[in-house]
């Protein structure tokens, strides 16, 4: 049996194609190639003090490792040996800190 023109479907205004209800192109700029260039990424750069600084996060995440094991190691020391101990974890711990959190002041891309 054959399809007439009046037996074949028709979409309904519940079922057109999404390109109907697309909102209009707007204009290009006048030295735009073509409009996929408007949404290629670019190319990422990395900054070794930028926004993200990579360098300070490795830095100050080895300071901290530093610092636990030698706090662990200083209260060790103090409970086996049943005394007080100076906490000579300090000098690892403060001038380092200082620096580090004078680098991030120094780099952070907010500050005016």
């Amino acid at each position: 049996m054959a399809i007439t023109d009046e037996q074949t479907p028709h979409p309904s205004a519940d079922q057109q194609t999404p390109q109907a209800f697309a909102a209009p192109e707007a204009p290009r700029p006048a030295g735009d190639a073509s409009p996929a260039s408007r949404f290629a990424p670019r190319a990422a750069t990395v900054s070794w003090f930028g926004p993200d600084r990579p360098v300070l996060r490795f830095l100050t995440a080895a300071w901290l490792v530093v610092n636990m094991v030698n706090v662990t190691v200083w209260a060790a020391v103090c409970v086996t040996g049943l005394h007080w101990e100076s906490p000579w974890w300090l000098w690892t711990f403060a001038p380092p800190g200082a620096l580090l959190a004078g680098f991030w002041w120094l780099t952070d891309g907010k500050r005016s």
